[in-house]
């Protein structure tokens, strides 16, 4: 058994994504709740027109990320220069902040949307700014492996937004309302933030570099560019339809997608907490980083294929538990999303890899290639399919940006055995879909998924899908807290026969 050295990576990695899961979790199942009462009380254009400015909103504010990789990369090398860091990464952030506003701003007149929707983007651009600022506080807290802030804010300010959300569709207000109060608490959130980055990590003094902020700047560079293309492209499939279809097509769009990326908070939590463990890992052995990286990888498919059988099979009993009558139209566009969950999880750790390789214009090529795919297919099958077109261009982007991820990854002959990591998760998830084939006409849902998760974890373990390595790992993550002292290192579980 090998460790790395003064690292932890089991605690290190299950604290953080536990954290991070945590928050996400809430953050999701919250939105969910709102657009379970949003789509009884307005329908489908009432939940079209919130889903249209959101997700405009997520798109503008991809662009203020453009230091959400690099940051946590090149500070978890040395967090004495956090204070550095914070200061000129808050004054990039706070320069596109004020671009992306004005832009969004002088924008709106022009995309032809009804007067409500108009109103809401220009409400919501108010939230650019701590939004932007909020990014550079995720990093500091990130790279220093406090998590748990990030969990706590983000419960706090979702379930606040949340409950007077609720309260202002309970008293008779509108979608307008529900924008106010996002960009409120967007506020409150930089103000907790703010406060727990005094009180545990350091207290912000000016410090300014010119030099630094110059090589920050152009170090950035292919950071930005792939922020850019987030920016540009990300919902790229919403906002097309939103152009073509109207804000109601949206809204059954939206209903199905929610169902979908609720899930996609388990690959974005842990990958976000194993980034700036596997930059260091690398630094230190490029092997010991290849495996963690097959690893991860083998624990998020033993997710993601259960999901996307259950989620699929079950499609048509959970849309109407959901949303009620008015949205079967959205029953066949979940069937197809439940696709995307494979790929997503894939996608989380691959193209962080290439970033840890230090080969950011890679994932740059991969992210403008993958997302003119996904703009192409939109634009070409939204008007024939509607919002099924939607779905189908979103399967299509991620799965060009899978392919293109492996191909990257494993050209320098870095181990990459997809199928052998994967095949017993596809034969458990196979079989457990037929279980769920044949049952759903008689059982309720409740008892379809307890009986298929049984299903499920018992085929892993005939099929001995996970090591004694796993299950050593597993072991010691879930047993870490009760038996290690607070600060007291321990050995690490990614072990590498040598």
């Amino acid at each position: 058994m090998m460790g790395l050295k003064n690292l932890n990576l089991a605690n290190r990695i299950f604290n953080n994504t536990l954290a991070l899961t945590i928050a996400s979790a809430g953050q999701l199942v919250g939105n969910i709740i709102l657009f379970f009462y949003l789509s009884r009380l307005l329908q489908a254009e009432g939940l079209g027109i919130y889903s249209t400015v959101i997700a405009i909103f997520h798109t503008v504010i991809l662009g203020c990320a453009v230091v959400n990789p690099y940051i946590p990369r090149e500070l978890s090398k040395d967090l004495s220069q956090t204070n550095r860091y914070l200061i000129h990464g808050g004054l990039i952030s706070a320069a596109i902040a004020l671009i992306l506003t004005i832009g969004l701003d002088l924008l709106v007149p022009f995309l032809g949307y009804l007067p409500q929707t108009e109103i809401g983007l220009y409400l919501i651009s108010l939230a650019i700014f701590p939004e932007a600022m909020n990014v550079v506080l995720f990093t500091m807290f990130i790279s220093h492996q406090k998590a748990k802030f990030i969990s706590f804010t983000s419960l706090v300010v979702i379930f606040g937004r949340i409950l007077i959300s609720l309260l202002a569709l309970y008293l008779g207000y509108g979608v307008t309302s529900l924008i106010i109060i996002y960009a409120g608490f967007s506020y409150l959130s930089l103000l907790l933030n703010f406060i727990f980055l005094r009180r545990f990590i350091l207290a912000p003094r000016w410090e300014f570099n010119f030099p630094f902020l110059t090589k920050m700047v152009l170090e950035l560079k292919y950071f930005a560019g792939t922020t850019i293309l987030n920016m540009l492209f990300s919902q790229s499939e919403v906002i097309v339809l939103s152009l073509i279809g109207g804000e109601t097509q949206v809204g059954f769009y939206s209903a199905a997608l929610k169902l979908v990326t609720v899930w996609a908070m388990l690959p974005t939590s842990y990958a976000t907490a194993i980034f700036p463990v596997l930059s260091s890992t690398y630094q230190e052995s490029r092997s010991r980083a290849v495996d963690l990286q097959n690893r991860s990888l083998k624990y998020l498919m033993a997710l993601a294929f259960p999901l996307a059988v259950g989620i699929c099979l079950t499609a048509s009993l959970i849309i109407p538990l959901f949303y009620g009558p008015g949205f079967e139209g959205s029953i066949f566009t979940l069937q197809l999303l439940a696709w995307y969950l494979p790929l997503a999880f894939c996608n989380m750790i691959l193209y962080r890899m290439l970033y840890v390789r230090g080969e950011q214009h890679i994932v740059f090529r991969i992210q403008f290639a993958s997302e003119i795919i996904q703009v192409v297919s939109a634009v070409v099958l939204i008007p024939i399919y509607d919002w099924n077109g939607a779905a189908i261009a979103l399967i299509l982007g991620n799965f060009s940006y899978s392919v293109l991820s492996i191909f990257f990854v494993a050209r320098d002959k870095s181990p990459l055995p997809l199928l052998q990591i994967s095949w017993r998760f596809i034969l458990a998830s196979s079989l457990m879909g037929a279980y769920v084939w044949i049952c759903t006409p008689v059982l309720n849902l409740f008892f379809l998924i307890a009986g298929a998760v049984v299903i499920y974890l018992a085929l892993l373990l005939i099929l001995r899908a996970f090591s004694n390595e796993d299950r050593l790992l597993f072991k010691r993550l879930l047993s870490f807290s009760k038996d290690s002292p607070p600060g007291q290192p321990s050995t690490v579980v990614f072990d590498i026969k040598e």
